[in-house]
């Protein structure tokens, strides 16, 4: 099978609507630019074509439903990132979307 690596809140910006203003910008990225840089790195060190990649950017502003990407189908690796968002506080007022996080994974 290829390697077809799907990254479940990239925190990364890959296409220019990303950018298109500073409140998607920073939606994208969970308000803090540190956490694309943790997805960045593992995407070169594993080869991957960031140009390419499937991912959901942000698990917070995604909006999980039943016909959301099937990772059995459409990938061959998943990586969760969820670098410092597990902890007692939540930054920036938001909540992680844990039973939805949980579905997907069930779900693969």
């Amino acid at each position: 099978m290829k390697f077809n690596p799907f990254f479940i809140n990239s925190n990364i910006c890959l296409k220019q609507s990303d950018i298109s203003d500073f409140d998607h910008f920073m939606q994208t990225i969970a308000g803090n630019t540190g956490n694309s840089y943790i997805t960045y790195a593992l995407m070169k060190e594993l080869g991957a074509d960031s140009c390419r990649i499937k991912h959901i950017p942000s698990v917070y502003t995604h909006h999980f439903k039943e016909e959301d990407v099937d990772l059995t189908k459409d990938a061959s690796h998943i990586f969760l990132i969820l670098q410092d968002q597990i902890r007692i506080a939540e930054s920036y007022g938001l909540q992680l979307p844990y039973k939805e996080i949980e579905n997907l994974i069930e779900k693969a």
